[in-house]
């Protein structure tokens, strides 16, 4: 089963500036809880999971939308991979296998 990301905001810099607005990947059941530790706002993860903290850039919405979609495509990706190579006798499709089979060995660490 593939696992579900989405993108959050930081609970407590929010919309004080556009990095902090695309803050965290975390898994799709994470919901953050913002709370007071001695005074000062703090937050913890209720459910789900931390996946990536996204470092300040000009394009970080964007790759933050990116990698948590990234599940989603792979397993796309698994899925169109055998529709192509059915079309061998196409030379786009092969072209597009190869590359489509080069992507997901890239994923998986291959």
């Amino acid at each position: 089963m593939e696992t579900r990301l989405k993108v959050i905001a930081d609970p407590i810099l929010k919309g004080q500036h556009p990095y902090h607005d695309h803050r965290y990947i975390v898994t799709a059941d994470m919901e953050p809880e913002v709370f007071k530790d001695d005074g000062a706002l703090d937050w913890t993860a209720t459910d789900g999971s931390i996946i990536a903290t996204m470092r300040d850039c000009e394009h970080q919405a964007e790759y933050a939308r990116l990698f948590a979609a990234a599940p989603e495509m792979l397993a796309a990706l698994h899925t169109a991979l055998p529709e192509l190579e059915y079309a061998h006798l196409d030379p786009e499709a092969h072209v597009a296998a190869q590359k489509i089979r080069a992507a997901i060995e890239k994923a998986e660490g291959k």
